[in-house]
């Protein structure tokens, strides 16, 4: 199955489907991760490997890990911490939105 053709496009597609929220919702963060986000993006995938389709259910989840990451050593610049708490703390006000919501 490996070897069929499209499989490479139907994997860049999946990773990008996966990236989409957090581009969109984490922008900042994204940013501010530059050459991290890369393999962060890979092993975030690796211990998650089922997306959530909520977005901000999705964005969450990445905060979580990112959160372990930064607890476990990963180190952000002051500028980039700063951005990860106020785009954290809008992801989860979003998602508690919307979960009241439904």
């Amino acid at each position: 199955m490996i070897n069929q053709p499209g499989m490479a496009l139907n994997c860049m597609l999946y990773r990008s489907n996966r990236l989409a929220p957090l581009a969109q919702n984490l922008y900042g963060l994204c940013n501010a991760l530059g050459v991290r986000l890369g393999p962060l993006l890979t092993e975030y995938s690796r211990l998650y490997p089922n997306t959530a389709v909520h977005f901000y259910l999705e964005c969450d989840r990445f905060c979580g890990f990112i959160e372990k990451k930064l607890a476990d050593g990963l180190q952000l610049e002051p500028q980039a911490q700063s951005v990860f708490a106020e785009e954290s703390l809008k992801v989860r006000l979003n998602l508690r939105a919307t979960e009241r919501a439904l």
